[in-house]
Formats: structure tokens, sequence, C-alpha cells
């Protein structure tokens, strides 16, 4: 699209969304008409989040979705690409449980949505969304590609730690602790166990 027209871009980005959330997600989940204003309005207020650590009593009440339901929209928001959740190892896949983070799927997604993206969620996003691809190529029975870690802000593949932050990300959090890796914006070249951010982009 970019290389279409970029003036357009984020317009048409919001015309796919649109197209998924009216005519995609009621055809294939049964949902109704009416409910696509409700999830429109989930889906903005977690692009403006910063990053979204959700209270589900307060979301549900925010869009006036019942719990259950919220559960099951955001399930059906992840399964089309327009989400990305992330649980502890714990709660691992179960969709019925609260997820720790909530994030777009990509970038262009928040940047599409609002103007107010923040920089540390879009750090978080792209690192979550270049782990995601990479693993869903992979061919595993159980995808246990990334979680929410205990100490730093990311579990990879149950043995990696990463801390994702800017140029002056420290390794203050995740000290001592073993294949802990800072995954840093704004910078070209890494040192040590500092990864710059944009190389987790060849991933994909």
């Amino acid at each position: 699209f970019v290389l279409e027209d970029k003036d357009s871009y984020h317009l048409r980005i919001i015309q796919i969304i649109n197209l998924i959330l009216e005519s995609d997600l009621p055809h294939i989940n049964k949902i109704e008409m009416q409910q696509i204003r409700k999830l429109k309005k989930l889906l903005y207020l977690l692009a403006v989040s910063v990053p979204f650590i959700p209270n589900i009593t307060d979301l549900a009440k925010a869009t006036d979705i019942s719990r259950p339901k919220l559960y099951e929209y955001l399930n059906y928001l992840e399964e089309a690409k327009i989400i990305n959740s992330i649980r502890t190892p714990e709660k691992g896949y179960n969709i019925m449980s609260k997820p720790e983070k909530l994030f777009m799927q990509n970038t262009n997604i928040s940047s599409a949505l609002t103007k107010k993206v923040d920089r540390g969620s879009a750090r978080e996003a792209f690192f979550v969304n270049q782990i995601k691809n990479y693993f869903s190529l992979q061919n595993r029975f159980i995808n246990e590609d990334i979680y929410v870690a205990k100490k730093g802000d990311f579990l990879v593949d149950n043995r990696y730690i990463f801390e994702v932050g800017g140029k002056n990300k420290s390794f203050k959090q995740i000290k001592d602790i073993e294949n802990s890796f800072v995954a840093s914006d704004n910078i070209e070249i890494g040192f040590g166990n500092k990864i710059p951010l944009w190389l987790f982009g060849f991933l994909y």
C-alpha cells in the first residue's frame, strides 16, 4: 500500500480493519451487527493505551460488553491478526484467562488508529510481532513462543529473557539472569547481550 500511495496508507489500513470487523467477523463468528460499534471502541481503547495491561472489569464497563463476551471478542481479534495477547507461562493458552498485556498486531495498525502512539508500546509491539511471526513458521504442535516474564519484559521459547527499551536501556532489571538480553531501540550495532531492536525485523 505504501508504494501505491504513501498519503493514503493509513486510510487503506483502516478500510481493511473495517472490512474485517463489519464483514469477516460477523460472518465467521455470528456476531450481531449492533456489536460492531462496541468492537471498534474496544479496538480504539487498546490502540491508545500505553501499553495495554487489561483490567477486564473496567474494559467491559467502558465498552458495554459483558466479561465472557469480552474474552470471546479479544480472541476473535487475535485470530483476525488485529491484536496480540501475551500471558504468563502459568496461564498459557487459556483464552478465558486475563492476558497480561495486549498490543496491536503490528505498529502500522496502531499508527492508523491513533496519532498518539507511545514509543515504548510500539517497541514492545514490534518485538512481540516479530517473535510470534518467527515461531508461526516453525510448525510446532504447541507454540510456546512468548510470555510475560516475571523479571524482564518477555520470556521467549521458555529459555530467553528479553528486556525491550531505548538506547540507554540497562540490564538492571535482568542482571544475573542466565540467557538474558536487552533489545534496544536507536542503536545500530549491538554489543555483549545488547541487541539492536531493528535486527529482530529479519525474523519476519
